[in-house]
C-alpha cells in the first residue's frame, strides 16, 4: 500500500448543473507495469418510450417538431453497443508522467528506484435507474422516414445532424458518425467525421469546446459577444442582435468547433472530428493531484510510455 496517496475520489457537484464523475488509482503490482487512473462515469441511459402504448408521438426538440416512435429489444441492444464503442474512444490515449521530485508511487527493486507512469482510463457504467446516475440522458428513437420527408431528403442521407443531441438528449442516429465541413484559416474546406455520443462524453468529463479550450481568438470573440447582449437587459430592449452568425451561441458557436482556426482545432474530439490531442487529457490531469496531493503539473504523453529505472 502506497502512502500518501489517495485510490478513491468521489466526485461532488459544486453546482445543481454540475454532473461530476468518480476516479480510481489503481497502483501497480509490478514495477514494469504502469498504474491506471481511472475516471468512473455512470450513466443512466432513459429510453424514451411514447405514452399510452402509441407507434408514434411528437418529440419538440427545441422548435422543431419530429416524430418518433417506440424502441424494441434489437434497436436498443444497437444503440447500447454503439454507445459503449464511443465511450471507448477515450481509451488508449493518454499517459500521465509525475513530477521529477514526486516519489509516493515508485518502486524499489534492490538499490535501484522505478518510477512508472499513470494510465488514463475511462470507464463509464450504464445503470437501470437514475438513482446512482452522474447523468440521465434521454434517448429518442426518430422516426426516419418522417425526419427524411420533413428535411427533404432520401432516408439514407439522414444524420445524427438532423435531430440536435446535447448533454441531456440523443437519438438513435448518433451512434453513426457523420462527415461536417470546417472552414479553415486560410479559407480551405475539411470534411470531418463528427462522432457525437464521444464528443458529448468529453463534456460529462467537463470539457469545453477545443476552441475554449485553446482559447482561440474567434471563439473568445464569440464568448464575449455572447457575454455582452446575451443578457435579460438586452433581450428586454427589443433590438436585434447585432452578434453575427458565426459567432452566435458563445462557446457553443461554430468557430468554437473549429470554424476559420487551423485545420487541427476542427479536427478534435471537442471540434467537430475525432482527433484526440494532450487537451483532452484535461480531466485526468485536474484529477491526479486529487488522488497524490501534488501541486506540480503532471505530464502528458499521447504514446505509451513504460516505467522508468532512476538513475
Amino acid at each position: 500500500m502506497k502512502t500518501n496517496v489517495f485510490l478513491d475520489v468521489l466526485g461532488t457537484p459544486e453546482t445543481s448543473w454540475d454532473n461530476p464523475f468518480d476516479s480510481n488509482l489503481k497502483i501497480s503490482t509490478s514495477p514494469a507495469m504502469n498504474h491506471m487512473l481511472t475516471l468512473n462515469l455512470r450513466i443512466f441511459l432513459d429510453k424514451f418510450m411514447p405514452p399510452f402504448h402509441f407507434r408514434k408521438w411528437i418529440y419538440m426538440d427545441d422548435t422543431t417538431a419530429f416524430i418518433v416512435g417506440p424502441w424494441n429489444h434489437a434497436e436498443w441492444h444497437r444503440f447500447v453497443a454503439g454507445f459503449k464503442k464511443q465511450c471507448n474512444m477515450w481509451n488508449n490515449k493518454f499517459w500521465l508522467l509525475p513530477p521529477s521530485d514526486f516519489t509516493a508511487l515508485d518502486f524499489k527493486v534492490g538499490a535501484k528506484t522505478v518510477r512508472p507512469n499513470v494510465y488514463c482510463n475511462l470507464n463509464v457504467e450504464i445503470l437501470a435507474n437514475a438513482a446512482r446516475a452522474h447523468r440521465t440522458i434521454k434517448v429518442i428513437n426518430l422516426d426516419v422516414k418522417s425526419a427524411a420527408k420533413q428535411a427533404g431528403k432520401r432516408e439514407t442521407d439522414v444524420t445524427s445532424g438532423d435531430f440536435r443531441s446535447d448533454s441531456t438528449t440523443y437519438d438513435v442516429m448518433d451512434i453513426q458518425p457523420r462527415t461536417i465541413p470546417y472552414t479553415d484559416s486560410s479559407g480551405n474546406v475539411h470534411k470531418v467525421r463528427h462522432y457525437t455520443i464521444a464528443h458529448e462524453i468529453g463534456h460529462a468529463l467537463g470539457q469545453e469546446h477545443i476552441g475554449v479550450i485553446r482559447h482561440e481568438r474567434l471563439c473568445d470573440m464569440a464568448v464575449l459577444m455572447d457575454d455582452a447582449f446575451n443578457t435579460e437587459a438586452f433581450k428586454k430592449s427589443g433590438l436585434p442582435s447585432p452578434v453575427p452568425a458565426m459567432f452566435s451561441g458563445g462557446s457553443n458557436s461554430d468557430v468554437c468547433y473549429g470554424d476559420f482556426a487551423d485545420a487541427s482545432v476542427s479536427a478534435n474530439i471537442m471540434g467537430g472530428g475525432y482527433a484526440f490531442t494532450a487537451d483532452n487529457a484535461q480531466p485526468w490531469l485536474e484529477q491526479i493531484p486529487r488522488h497524490t496531493l501534488t501541486k506540480k503539473s503532471w505530464t502528458v504523453s499521447m504514446s505509451k510510455v513504460p516505467p522508468k529505472m532512476l538513475p
